[in-house]
């Protein structure tokens, strides 16, 4: 078999120490052993063999015929003995046959296996890593991609209740309300959970930065301090009385300390006079300033030519005080016999009949007067004339309710107020008598028919299922058998506005509002008698409200 032949067995039989048919080829570049070829076969030529081929195995050919390195390294003093070097030709030659086996070993050195039972080790096959090449050209662009879908931030929730919403639709996004791990999905507070099939989040989400808002209003002022501790208690008293000559000025000397104070009077002796009159007609030089209580005067400044007398008089006698005028305290209302009470809760249609109102008084002298008596939010408008000063006053009977246009500003309130003076003509101003709390109906429960606006039938259904009386709009009803298998309505007085939330206690904190459709917004209806405007919703949506499941509006 020919030498070049043989060394193309080599290459075509090479396979990895595993056996793996795939590296049965070997490319010729990836051999250490590549083909050097020299023009005469000495030590001299094969030194100049540069160092990128110096590798065990490598092959060299000298016009017909091929060696091997089979040296332990490659430095000059081996590589260049031509005694460690084998000719292919050689080798072969001996009677070891062809090649039936090349196989890459574990080490990545090449064993060779001949038909006589001989082996070769040629040495490790791949060579060195060469440098990295040049970055190819760039590739053209490719196509553009199908548009994105656009999200919907729906609610701000935590990540259990993300995860619990009925029926999400691809794009819906929830805002993750605090940082919490529900369903193998951690969330921190402010993630974006969007649905795109199955929740995922994608982290923090904020918009721009707002402008900076408006100042806010003054805050309400803070609580009284605690009191002070008592200071020291000042003393005031009378030192010396000194009658001067008549005719002299009299005088006011101060002595003591500021805590102590004491006050020394010089009183002229009045002169002789005819008919027994005079004396004490003494007056002040200059203004004096009293910063304390003397006996009856608590302080004051009097002016220069100001009597002695009047002075002595506001400290030694008490001053007149007129005992306090009468006035009217407080009242209720009677119908005949029977008392009302001064605070009534009714529903919505229901009114109030009186026919009298009684008062008590405080003060000491004089007789108040009870002067009108009206009442403000009612229907029918009553008001009565009194001037009546004697309880109780009675009058025509009145019987008033309040009406539907006065629940948007007055809390569900009715006063009846009864005006009055005081026993000395000044007024009296005015005393409430009854406050009256009106509750209104909310409405819950289910209808067989699909309805596209609402029926005086349907209401009466309802108030007939689940009927609340409150104040609020926030409201919890009871599911029945009709809410679970027809179409749920609720209604409730449309002065409330649109509903903000709707949950049921099967899913609890999952807002539901979604799937509520308003179907009035003004809906006339009758209730005691007095006409109520509702706002009224359905939904259709089988299970929502089983037997005994609450369900809370608001």
């Amino acid at each position: 078999m020919p030498i070049l032949n043989m060394v193309g067995m080599l290459q075509r039989s090479v396979v990895d120490a595993n056996g793996d048919p795939d590296k049965a080829i070997v490319d010729t570049q990836q051999i250490r052993g590549a083909l050097k070829e020299l023009p005469v076969w000495n030590d001299e030529n094969l030194l100049t063999i540069k160092s990128d081929f110096r590798h065990v195995a490598s092959i060299a050919k000298v016009g017909s015929s091929y060696y091997f390195y089979k040296g332990a390294d490659t430095e000059d003093v081996n590589w260049g003995n031509t005694g460690n070097w084998s000719t292919i030709a050689t080798f072969f030659d001996v009677g070891n046959g062809s090649v039936t086996t090349a196989v890459i070993d574990s080490d990545g050195d090449l064993q060779i296996t001949l038909t006589g039972g001989a082996t070769l080790n040629a040495g490790p096959v791949v060579g060195d890593q060469g440098p990295q090449g040049e970055q190819g050209i760039k590739g053209d662009t490719g196509d553009t991609g199908a548009p994105g879908s656009g999200v919907t931030i729906k609610n701000t929730l935590t990540i259990a209740q993300i995860l619990a919403v009925q029926d999400p639709v691809v794009g819906d996004m929830y805002i993750a309300s605090a940082t919490g791990t529900s369903g193998g999905m951690s969330v921190t507070a402010g993630d974006g959970i969007v649905f795109t099939g199955s929740w995922t989040n994608v982290g923090p989400i904020r918009g721009p930065e707002g402008e900076e808002g408006p100042q806010g209003s003054q805050g309400e002022s803070g609580e009284n301090g605690a009191p002070g501790n008592n200071g020291a208690a000042a003393t005031v008293s009378v030192g010396t009385t000194t009658t001067l000559a008549a005719g002299s000025q009299a005088t006011v000397t101060q002595t003591g300390t500021s805590a102590a104070r004491v006050f020394n009077f010089g009183i002229p002796r009045g002169a002789d006079g005819s008919g027994g009159s005079g004396g004490g007609g003494g007056t002040l030089s200059a203004a004096l300033t009293i910063d304390t209580t003397v006996g009856n005067l608590s302080g004051g400044t009097y002016a220069a030519g100001t009597s002695i007398e009047t002075i002595l008089r506001d400290i030694f006698e008490a001053p007149y005080q007129a005992p306090p005028t009468k006035y009217i305290s407080s009242g209720y209302l009677r119908n005949g016999s029977t008392s009302l009470s001064t605070s009534i809760t009714k529903n919505y249609g229901q009114s109030i009949t009186f026919d009298r109102v009684h008062w008590s008084t405080g003060g000491t002298t004089g007789t108040p007067t009870a002067t009108t008596i009206y009442a403000e939010d009612e229907t029918p408008y009553f008001a009565r004339t009194l001037n009546d000063s004697s309880s109780p006053a009675t009058f025509a009977s009145a019987t008033i309710k309040m009406p539907y246009s006065g629940f948007a500003s007055n809390d569900h309130k009715m006063h009846v107020k009864l005006n009055n003076t005081k026993g000395d003509g000044t007024g009296g101003g005015v005393k409430t008598v009854c406050t009256i709390t009106y509750k209104t109906p909310k409405y819950f429960g289910g209808y067989g028919s699909n309805l596209s606006s609402p029926t005086t039938a349907l209401i009466n259904s309802l108030a007939g299922q689940d009927t609340n009386w409150n104040t609020s709009k926030g409201q919890t009803f009871i599911g029945n058998s009709s809410t679970n298998t027809g179409y749920m309505y609720i209604a409730y007085p449309a002065y409330y506005g649109a509903l903000t939330s709707f949950q049921t206690s099967a899913a609890p904190g999952v807002p539901q509002l979604s799937g509520l459709t308003q179907i009035s917004s003004n809906f006339s209806y009758t209730v005691n008698g007095q006409s109520i405007t509702l706002r009224v919703y359905k939904s259709y949506n089988s299970g929502i409200c089983t037997p005994g499941t609450t369900v809370t509006i608001g």
